[in-house]
């Protein structure tokens, strides 16, 4: 019988329980609660391939089980949390696809270790293909209109800081422009805004004139006398 598949935190017998192999003090550490856990690095060969497939601790000895790919294979180390709290790990296919659980190479073989290299490979060259597109376009958007864009990266890069720096500047020199020119337009709207109310008013005293000369009209000689008195001198 299997010495792990016995195993329980609560016996307290050292590694007397376990397979003589496995009693290395540089492989074997004890966890929190007492249990033994074994080194991502450790895997087991004399287990059976069922036992493998239905052990919750295969994923965890699993080296594409990394949560943030710290392995280096991208998007193979997401891990996703099923119903019942196991991790299950993902790899992806030739086509970009992930591949199932059911249709996945078991761990140590010659076809994972192939499957996780193509995975790394098709991680790298997307990644490259990403930051090559985005020189491209930015070598378009920096070019001049009579010029061929920029093909050498570290050029583009130099070209495309140039280019900001530039637009820095004249952002700044604008902002100052536009400053003194709404300094100007409030001082010509203020003398504006006097104007209007200066003549505002002149056109309501002309209006009050106009009244008690048209009553001085009619025989009131009081408005007679204040429409002489508001004329100006």
């Amino acid at each position: 019988m299997d010495p792990l598949v016995n195993f329980h935190p609560d016996h307290d017998q050292g590694d007397s329980h376990l397979d003589p192999a496995l009693q290395q003090s540089n492989e074997i550490t004890t966890a929190p609660g007492g249990f033994n856990a074994y080194p991502i690095n450790f895997v087991r060969t004399d287990v059976p391939d069922d036992i493998k497939e239905n052990s919750p601790s295969s994923n965890m000895l699993d080296p594409v089980g990394d949560v943030n790919g710290s392995a280096g294979l991208g998007h193979q180390g997401h891990m996703r949390t099923g119903g019942g709290g196991g991790r299950t790990s993902i790899m992806l296919g030739e086509d970009g696809k992930p591949i199932p659980e059911d249709q996945k190479p078991p761990a140590g073989t010659e076809a994972y270790a192939k499957m996780r290299k193509v995975n790394h490979k098709e991680v790298e060259r997307k990644r490259r293909q990403t930051i090559n597109e985005g020189l491209d376009e930015l070598a378009k958007l920096i070019a001049s209109p009579h010029s061929q864009p920029e093909k050498n990266k570290g050029a583009v890069l130099q070209k495309a800081v140039n280019y900001i720096i530039e637009l820095k500047r004249n952002e700044n020199a604008n902002i100052e422009k536009y400053t003194m020119d709404k300094l100007l337009c409030d001082q010509q709207i203020a003398e504006l805004r006097g104007q209007y109310d200066h003549l505002y008013q002149q056109l309501q005293l002309s209006q009050q004139r106009a009244e008690l000369w048209k009553a001085a009209a009619n025989g009131d000689e009081t408005a007679g006398a204040q429409a002489k008195s508001m004329d100006p001198q």
